[in-house]
Formats: structure tokens, C-alpha cells, sequence
């Protein structure tokens, strides 16, 4: 079965989720802190949970919503949790046929419910009338005897009011009388189930633990961590009880045969450090503690670059965090079909080891279970799968909400979605190995257009191996090198004003980028000071703010020497949109372009002529 969708009720935060629609891969709850997203988790999980210490059943007393909890009281035994919608699947479809026989299904749609009295309910859609022909045909009598018959009680009752039936027809109508087919079809899907395994920070391994404390505490007794813990000496093949009985090589063997398959699927996907490895060992000498008694299991990292194992629980959380998981994992992933609900995964993790999990979800778990998990980190949204993702919100008088649609949620809401969209631009932007960078948009508009000009005459024009990237300003020119310059081939057009370019300079000064790499404008207009405006002559440009209805000025106003920019500015007492300038030219190039002056276009092709030079060197 499939996980289609889910509706959860009266749970904590929860009052009415709404329906909440989930990916068949993978889905992304996203939402603050205190939002409902663990609420949310551990009432689908308590549909079928998978035993990982975590409380497996509903309780009212705690779970119920406490503002409407005493005037709900009577009410709350019979009040529906959550209610899941699955899609059946051809081996699901086949058990039912093999129950009560092909046909007997209506769709392939089953709902799911559990309620505070945990009884599961399963409503599968039989086609009762159906069903009943087929019933009738199999027991090998007259298909009239289902004529008009709509359901299985109708069948029942028609057979009891039969008086001097054939023996056939009367061991049939025991049969029927002594068969739930309702129930049987139920019972065959209940048990195709898909079990949900619940993974969060509490299920965490200790580095150290009682290997007796495992023995004697019933499974459903033990804590999360324990309880992982139990899944990694499940792993290694023996009983607890085995690594007391067990002679040492036995034993050695045994861990050491776990920690390495433990040790390989984690550093296939932990890009953080390679140098660690795992090491599993018994202690039997140490005194009884706050653990509990000896023999104790010892959890311990060997990193190989400083030679030293430390306890595994004094490693980075996020480290813990991946290990644990995979040793939980490890105890189940021979079942056919899981759902996988990890609250709040990677919380400790680098950005970049963010990204490990995010390929390890992708690649090892969604491949053959249904992944939904927690974050409020953008590094853990996939921006080009924003579909998958769903929002998570505690609106005022009305619980918790889960939505699909990212408009209609709070500004914070949404800033992880916006962050990881902004981030995933800023990458995007890079679109090859060649990036000339620009101040903003009407530089690069005034670049291309340009370009293109010179290229028609045929005259030396931009490189198309030259990604144009505007920056948004000056200031953010020196960031934009720091961060990418020694990864891509980078290139600066310089506009060049008093002091302006000093964050600039100082990058060439500590060799973050070559001198050879930016390339002022001053060294093409032959002036102190230069934006890219500064290379067109100053009647064509003043002309082309006039037509654009940006600034009316004339060039007997500009009394000043200086940028073009800066003159305007000073003769009109006002700043200016520059991009719209630049936005006319492009829209009005065909007629605008005859009136560019041949020193205008001396500038611009020496312009490109010196970034191509850059571009040949790289080559």
C-alpha cells in the first residue's frame, strides 16, 4: 500500500490538519518551532507503529487537546485520531482476490482509521454486488440466484427465506451464514499494512550500555536510545545474552562485523570527515552505576587522523544523529514497504553534510519506503521539489494546519522556502565555468545589447562562453569573489567612483583574485572616475533618459565634471531608476542603435576584447 494522504483530529495541537496530500518519495513538513510538526508525526505514526520506544498508542487523557478537554470528555473514546487514505497496489489487490476472489474490489482506495480506543478500522471498497456473483458462480450454482442481490446480507437473507432448497444450495447458505467476507477482506489488508518507524533525537544511541538492562527490561520498555541500541546488536547477529556467553573471538567477530557495515553505509553518504570509523566493545570489569550492571556494551569513533577513539556519545550530534539512524534502519529494511517519519532529521548537521542526508533520503530510503520528515533548515528543502513540500502552522483559535500551499502561510513560515529558493538561485546564476560579473541589471542589459550590436557589424563582441552576472550592487562584488572566485573563472567589470572600489582592490591585494581579472572602466573612458553609462557618449545618453521618461535634463545642465550619473543626479537635485534607461534601449535597439557613435563602440569592443583575452588564458 501507498500513503496517499492523511487527516489528523484532536491531538495536542492538532484540532483539524485538514487533509494533508504526501509525495510518493518523499514529503517535506516544514514549519516553526512549536508549530505541531512532531504532533502531526506521532499521530500518523500510532496508525501501525514499528516498536522504537516511543509511546505506540493514543492516550486521551494525555494526548487529547486539554482547552476542550473537559466539555469533550464522553466524546473522546470514540473520536478518530487520524485517518489515512492508501492507494492499493498490485499485491495488494491479489491478496484480497485471493480472499474473496477477483472483482471483489470497487477501487483501489483504502481508508484507514484509528480512533482513542486504538481500534483499527479499514473500509476497503468491496463491490458487495459483485462479490456476491462471484460467490455465487464459485459454489458452482445458478447465477439467478444473485439476481437483484446488492449486498451479502441481501444474499443471506434471500437464502433463508428459501424453502425445500437443493442440498447445494443449503450448504452454501451455511457457508455464507458462518463467513464475515467483509471481515476476512479487512484482515488480509490490515495485515499488508505498511508499519511506520518514528526516528528522532531521543532515539539517539548512548555511547555506553548495560547489556544485562537490555535483557531484563521488556522491549516495549526500554527508552528510544536503548531500544536503538538493541537494533545494532540485533545487527551484529547474536542475543544480547550471547555477548556474555560467547567466547571472545566469537564475540570480536560479531562486533566487528556490524561496526564495519555500520562504518561503510555511513561514510558513503558522511562527506564531514573520512577518517572516522566505528568500534564496538564489551566491558566486563567495570563496577554497576548509574547504567545499570555490567557487562556493558561500548560504543567508540576511532578517528585515524589523531589516532584516538573517544566514546561514541561524545562525537558531533549530527554524527550521532546519522549513526544512530542507520542502526535503527538496519533492524527493519528487509520489510517490504515502510513509512519513514523522521522528525526534525540533520538538526546538527553542517549545511554541506544537510545535503548528504538529503542524497542518503533520496537514494537508500525513498527508493523503497515513503519518506516524510521535519525541518525549519532550508539546506534540508530541495528547491527544485517544492512540490513535496507542506507547511506546518499554529494559526491562532484553529491548532495546527499542514498546507500545500505556501501562500497562504506566515512570512515566517515560509522564510525557510525562501531561503532555500535564494540559495539555490544564487547557484543557478552560475551557469558555466566563465562568469563576468556586474554591478546590477542595466549593466547587463547595456552588455548585451551591445554585444549583439557589434557582432551585426561584424566587429568584436562578447565571448557567448561569458556568463553575465549581476550582483546587485558594488558592495556586494568583494562577497561574490570571496565565496566563488577560487571555484569558477571570474571576471570583474570595474565601475570605478571615489573610494568606491577599495573592498575591490584589497581582494587583489591578498590574491583572492588576480589584478589581471577586473577590469576598470576608467581605463577605457581615460577619466578618474566610470560606470558603464560613462561609455556611451553623453548626448546618446542623455537622449536615451529623455525618451525614456526616466529624468528630463539637458547637457548645457550638467555643470560638473564626473560620471554621467553622478551630473544628472546633481543637475536635477534627484536620484533615478538607471535600470529603466538601460530597459528602453532594449526594447527600442533597432532604431537607437543607428544613432551610436563609433568611439561608443571603440569602448565597448575594447571592453570585450579584454574579457575574451581573460577567457583565452583560461582555456
Amino acid at each position: 500500500m501507498l500513503l496517499k494522504s492523511a487527516h489528523v483530529r484532536q491531538y495536542k495541537s492538532v484540532t483539524d490538519s485538514g487533509v494533508v496530500e504526501f509525495d510518493r518519495k518523499e514529503t517535506c513538513l516544514v514549519g516553526k518551532n512549536e508549530s505541531g510538526k512532531t504532533a502531526f508525526l506521532e499521530a500518523l505514526y500510532r496508525l501501525n507503529p514499528l516498536s522504537m520506544g516511543h509511546p505506540e498508542t493514543f492516550n486521551g487523557l494525555r494526548d487529547y487537546p486539554r482547552r476542550t478537554y473537559t466539555r469533550d470528555r464522553e466524546f473522546i473514546p470514540s473520536t478518530v485520531v487520524v485517518e489515512a487514505n492508501f492507494t492499493l497496489e498490485q499485491g495488494d489487490v491479489k491478496a484480497v482476490e485471493e480472499v474473496a476472489g477477483e472483482g471483489a474490489l470497487s477501487g483501489v482506495d483504502v481508508i484507514i482509521r484509528r480512533d482513542y480506543e486504538n481500534k483499527l478500522v479499514c473500509s476497503p471498497p468491496i463491490d458487495e454486488e459483485r462479490l456476491v456473483e462471484r460467490l455465487v458462480v464459485d459454489a458452482g450454482l445458478d447465477s439467478s440466484l444473485s439476481d437483484g442481490v446488492t449486498s451479502i446480507q441481501e444474499l443471506r437473507e434471500r437464502l433463508e427465506a428459501q424453502t425445500g432448497a437443493p442440498d447445494a444450495v443449503a450448504a452454501f447458505a451455511r457457508e455464507i451464514k458462518g463467513r464475515n467476507l467483509s471481515q476476512e477482506i479487512q484482515s488480509a489488508l490490515a495485515k499488508r499494512l505498511p508499519k511506520f518507524l518514528y526516528f528522532d533525537e531521543y532515539n539517539i544511541m548512548p555511547g555506553r550500555v548495560s547489556i544485562p538492562k537490555l535483557q531484563q527490561t521488556a522491549e516495549d520498555q526500554l527508552g528510544p536510545g536503548e531500544r536503538t541500541t538493541l537494533s545494532l546488536l540485533r545487527l551484529a547477529g547474536v542475543q544480547s545474552k550471547e555477548f556474555i556467553e560467547a567466547k571472545y573471538e566469537a564475540r570480536k567477530a560479531s562486533l566487528e562485523a556490524a561496526a564495519n557495515q555500520l562504518t561503510d553505509e555511513v561514510f558513503e553518504y558522511w562527506s564531514q570527515n573520512k577518517d572516522l570509523s566505528i568500534e564496538l566493545d564489551v566491558d566486563f570489569k567495570s563496577p554497576v552505576d548509574q547504567l545499570g550492571q555490567p557487562p556493558f556494551l561500548d560504543i567508540r569513533v576511532r578517528n585515524q587522523r589523531h589516532r584516538v577513539t573517544l566514546n561514541f556519545g561524545e562525537r558531533s550530534h549530527g554524527f550521532i544523529w546519522f549513526f544512530s539512524f542507520l542502526a535503527a534502519f538496519s533492524e527493519y529494511r528487509s520489510r517490504e514497504k515502510m513509512v519513514l517519519l523522521l522528525d526534525e532529521p540533520g538538526l546538527g548537521l553542517h549545511a554541506a553534510a544537510q545535503a548528504d542526508l538529503l542524497r542518503f533520503i533520496s537514494e537508500r530510503l525513498a527508493t523503497e519506503h515513503q519518506v516524510i520528515y521535519t525541518t525549519h533548515s532550508p539546506f534540508m528543502v530541495e528547491a527544485n521539489q517544492l512540490q513535496r513540500v507542506r507547511t506546518v502552522e499554529d494559526v491562532d483559535q484553529a491548532g495546527t494546519k499542514v498546507s500545500a500551499d505556501v501562500l497562504s502561510t506566515s512570512k515566517d513560515t515560509r522564510f525557510p522556502l525562501q531561503a532555500a529558493l535564494g540559495y539555490d538561485l544564487a547557484q543557478t546564476l552560475f551557469l558555466g565555468p566563465d562568469n563576468l560579473v556586474v554591478e546590477g541589471p542595466a549593466d547587463y542589459l547595456y552588455l548585451k545589447v551591445m554585444s549583439g550590436h557589434l557582432q551585426g557589424v561584424r566587429r568584436t563582441h562578447l565571448d557567448p562562453r561569458w556568463v553575465i552576472v549581476p550582483v546587485g550592487g558594488l558592495d556586494k562584488i568583494p562577497t561574490f569573489i570571496a565565496l566563488l572566485g577560487a571555484q569558477l573563472n571570474v571576471a570583474v567589470v570595474l565601475e570605478v567612483s571615489a573610494g568606491g572600489s577599495q573592498r575591490v582592490n584589497s581582494l587583489v591585494e591578498r590574491g583572492i583574485i588576480a589584478g589581471e581579472k577586473l577590469i576598470p572602466l576608467t581605463e577605457l573612458t581615460r577619466t578618474a572616475e566610470a560606470d558603464i553609462e560613462d561609455l556611451f557618449a553623453v548626448d546618446f545618453y542623455l537622449g536615451l533618459l529623455n525618451r525614456s521618461g526616466t529624468v528630463s535634463v539637458k547637457e548645457s545642465q550638467l555643470t560638473t565634471k564626473g560620471r554621467i550619473l553622478k551630473r544628472v543626479e546633481m543637475a536635477t537635485s534627484a536620484s533615478f531608476d538607471h535600470y529603466q534607461p538601460a530597459r528602453y534601449l532594449l526594447e527600442h535597439q533597432v532604431e537607437l542603435l543607428k544613432e551610436i557613435d563609433s568611439e561608443t563602440m571603440d569602448r565597448f569592443e575594447e571592453l570585450f576584447r579584454r574579457a575574451n583575452g581573460l577567457l583565452a588564458r583560461v582555456a
